[in-house]
């Protein structure tokens, strides 16, 4: 567990350093775009289009306002995915049940799944009984997905998937025992927040 560890890092999603407002707001009017619209409605002003100039900088000032909300709602959304899948988890290690924070879960450790609680990796399932999982995070599925650990034939959709489970998911009912494929940034999540 130790080296593999070493080798995928802790099972968290990893920031970005969180930007800071003012370099938010000031990164809506770096683009190559955005500098050409500032240089026409100058020349504007200085033929004596004070009206064209006006509406430009408008423009350029409401664009920016609205990528501004755009990018901090992205921010936050990562802080919120963040918190899904940081929980205490129970596995089997050197043959004993062991309780460790979610972040020290590495791929192949064997996990036990009970209800009520968030998936903190994606994980293939190997034992199940009346296991159901939300996946409305993930897949907009409002109803709790049925899962088995039966070997799907051929690739398949995230959304049909009933074999694996996935981070940031959370158990409705039954309980089980999977082996983790995918920690932190390699999980479906993770994809999605990145």
């Amino acid at each position: 567990a130790t080296q593999r560890l070493k080798k995928f890092g802790p099972n968290i999603l990893k920031a970005t350093g969180g930007k800071n407002i003012f370099l938010i707001f000031l990164s809506q009017f770096t683009s190559f775009l955005i500098i050409i619209l500032f240089i026409a409605s100058a020349i504007s002003f200085f033929l004596g289009e004070v009206v064209d100039a006006i509406l430009i900088m408008a423009i350029v000032f409401i664009n920016g306002i609205v990528g501004f909300i755009q990018e901090y709602k992205v921010e936050k959304t990562i802080e919120n995915l963040k918190k899904l899948v940081s929980t205490d988890i129970t596995v089997y290690r050197d043959g004993s049940l062991q309780k460790i924070p979610s972040r020290e879960l590495v791929p192949g450790d064997l996990i036990v799944l009970e209800e009520g609680q968030k998936v903190p990796a994606d994980i293939r399932i190997s034992e199940a009984y009346n296991l159901e999982v939300n996946e409305a995070s993930l897949t907009g599925e409002s109803t709790p997905v049925k899962k088995d650990p039966h070997t799907l034939s051929n690739e398949v959709i995230l959304a049909e998937r009933r074999n694996c489970l996935f981070s940031g998911t959370t158990i409705e009912t039954g309980k089980g025992l999977g082996i983790v494929i995918g920690t932190g940034m390699n999980t479906e999540l993770g994809k999605i927040a990145h």
